[in-house]
């Protein structure tokens, strides 16, 4: 038995696609701890969805690390007598210092965020270890530049190094702000000491809640913020070969749930024309992806082939 980072099951009636007759498809449920675990029974099944579920790990752990990011980065909208009332998503056990502090206007700025050992979030999620970001400017100021650089953080038991890059490119034509994201040396030991590398080229944009700040509309000016992230990546599992990643749909990310909410991606794993389709859902935040690929086995719901 060999384990992922995803439990997996498949219903009947998703099964097939009627646009092709020999699609079938794995419903990935993410559960337990808000970070994917799991245990595929048949090799050959695990062998077809390893590659989506090494993905999916890296898609969340590092969401994850931005949303951190993210909130302290909005310092400045903060003041002390909301974080008293409303600590950080992140848990009330993390530390987070800033040099030099808010509200001074001064960049560049440098914030720690120190979580003690075994610290549970109010979001449900358990961390140890210490996250820096460093701020060139105001995250919200075209130009600005977010370092985002783990160490000896785990989050969920889930070991996480590397950098992310987030610059602000300013405002696209529809005149949503909107940020390169560049993670970079990414490396994820899972629980069951499998590795992962994970590397990766965005774009994200805020289509939501740019108009509302933590100052003026309380928790309400974080959690109602809303992206969309296209772009590429590149991810390996145990040195196993590299996997090609490529969104076709973009993933909508909101600050207020654990999952990727909806979003397609094409996982190209090293084997030739094995081409397969990971589902996030359809804007719901709910613990589910689907991945699909062609076959001639016929997956029953115990994992079983027949």
């Amino acid at each position: 038995m060999h384990h992922y980072g995803i439990s997996s099951t498949i219903t009947p009636n998703t099964m097939r696609s009627k646009a092709h007759p020999n699609r079938f498809q794995l419903l990935l449920l993410l559960i337990a701890i808000p970070v994917l675990s799991a245990c595929l029974k048949d090799p050959d099944v695990n062998e077809s969805t390893r590659f989506s579920s090494a993905n999916c790990i890296g898609e969340v752990m590092f969401n994850d690390l931005h949303k951190m990011a993210e909130e302290v980065a909005k310092g400045e909208e903060q003041s002390e007598q909301f974080l008293s009332a409303i600590p950080y998503s992140f848990g009330p056990c993390a530390t987070v210092s800033v040099i030099p502090d808010w509200p001074d206007p001064t960049f560049p700025k440098v914030i720690s965020v120190t979580f003690d050992s075994l610290c549970d979030g109010i979001d449900g999620r358990t961390r140890s270890g210490l996250l820096l970001v460093r701020l060139s400017d105001a995250f919200r100021n075209p130009g600005a530049v977010m370092e985002i650089m783990p160490e000896n953080l785990q989050i969920d038991f889930h070991s996480i190094s590397g950098t992310r890059t987030v610059t602000n490119l300013g405002a696209n034509a529809n005149g949503n702000l909107q940020f390169e994201v560049l993670t970079r040396d990414g490396q994820i030991t899972t629980p069951t000491n499998n590795e992962i590398d994970w590397n990766a080229t965005r774009i994200r944009v805020w289509i939501e809640g740019e108009d509302t700040r933590l100052a003026d509309d309380g928790r309400r000016g974080l959690v109602d913020d809303v992206y969309t992230e296209t772009g590429t990546g590149c991810v390996t599992e145990n040195d196993d070969g590299n996997i090609g990643i490529e969104i076709i749909d973009g993933l909508r990310i909101d600050m207020d749930c654990l999952y990727i909410t909806s979003g397609t991606m094409e996982v190209t794993p090293p084997e030739p024309n094995d081409l397969r389709t990971a589902n996030f859902g359809d804007g719901t935040c709910e613990q589910e992806v689907v991945v699909s690929w062609e076959s001639d086995r016929i997956i029953d719901n115990n994992f079983n082939q027949r």
